[in-house]
């Protein structure tokens, strides 16, 4: 993660956090959760404090955050507490067991706690960082950060498994540079981080649109994938035919095969690859990434984008921007809108695989 990103982290903490007042209405359901617990005292109603706190925490949007920084904020411990993490864990402390005063008392203290410490030490960063954080650094002139993370299947482990996964995004990198008239050296490697291995890579905006596109539409291959799945898990588990099940999960790489041929037909279209003597090379080289630029997603693997800072521009403002500012304005917004848009998307298959283990 870099700096700009660590920043923009403490920044959302501060808007989506405190502005939306969640620590305090976690105190104040607390404060009521708390006085029902002391003797000779008369009871108080918290369906209001319980009803405004679940409304705030359901609407944080989580999904505005790339994956690095959503792996700060569970390490920070926040993320139980928000989003509809906070709200299943509001609802199963109030309702799921049966209602133990002092226990909801406790565990909502300790969700309010959590939530402060964490707020203090984004606070701390970004009384650290604002001096000297420089936004430009999430983008290069006109180019794009993308980040390519490997990870469980699609994990790099040994050389064996960098050579395959190195192949693998040759072919991808080739495949979508080729449809746009580029090649793979268009795409520039700008670092490369230890754990998981993850790989920052800088793309102009052609290339950020068409890879955007691909992984939007490939992850709801995956989300329908795994509900099939999933489905026929849940035949298996009845005891009912199994060639039912397996039907179901050979229909679904049917579905897959199917979606991705759309997909580089719609693409196809849109970039308008010219009918020449190229075409059939671009074509075949566009599904073949596409392919496996899918593949690599249902492994695990994970292709995140760094927004770019926007300017939030009131009307008489953007009338005094230039014809190309505009440009460059929309063409930043829809990313944004696009970018947000897979994120709930791998939150939902998120979902889908809790939910199945």
């Amino acid at each position: 993660m870099n700096v700009s990103e660590l920043y923009e982290l403490s920044e959302w903490v501060r808007i989506e956090i405190v502005e939306a007042q969640i620590p305090q209405l976690y105190k104040n359901l607390h404060a009521k959760l708390n006085h029902n617990t002391q003797q000779n005292q008369q009871m108080q109603e918290f369906e209001l404090e319980t009803a405004t706190l679940i409304e705030a925490v359901e609407n944080v949007p989580i999904y505005k955050l790339t994956n690095q920084q959503k792996s700060l904020l569970d390490d920070l411990n926040m993320t139980p507490f928000i989003s509809n993490e906070g709200k299943r864990y509001i609802e199963e402390v109030l309702y799921k067991h049966g209602l133990d005063m002092a226990t909801a008392a406790k565990k909502i203290k300790e969700a309010q706690n959590a939530i402060n410490e964490a707020t203090s030490k984004t606070n701390a960063v970004k009384d650290s960082l604002s001096s000297f954080v420089d936004h430009d650094d999430l983008t290069h002139d006109d180019r794009y950060l993308m980040r390519v993370c490997f990870d469980k299947e699609a994990g790099i482990h040994n050389f064996t498994n960098m050579k395959k996964w190195s192949a693998e995004w040759w072919s991808i990198t080739r495949g979508i540079a080729m449809a746009l008239d580029k090649s793979p050296e268009d795409i520039e490697i700008v670092g490369v981080s230890n754990g998981s291995v993850i790989i920052d890579l800088l793309v102009d905006y052609g290339t950020i649109v068409l890879f955007s596109k691909i992984i939007h539409e490939g992850l709801k291959i995956t989300e329908r994938v795994l509900n099939i799945i999933k489905m026929a898990q849940e035949i298996k588990q009845k005891g009912y035919n199994n060639d039912a099940a397996k039907k179901l999960v050979e229909g679904a790489e049917k579905e897959k095969e199917e979606t991705i041929k759309k997909i580089v037909q719609e693409i196809s279209v849109e970039i308008n690859i010219n009918a020449n003597e190229t075409r059939g090379d671009k074509i075949n080289e566009l599904e073949k990434a596409v392919t496996k630029l899918v593949n690599f997603l249902n492994k695990g693997g994970d292709v995140d984008f760094i927004p770019p800072q926007i300017e939030e521009y009131d009307e008489v403002e953007e009338a005094e921007l230039s014809a190309d500012e505009k440009k460059l304005h929309k063409q930043q917004l829809s990313l944004r809108s696009r970018f947000e848009e897979i994120r709930q998307i791998e939150s939902q298959i998120k979902q889908i695989e809790n939910h199945s283990n």
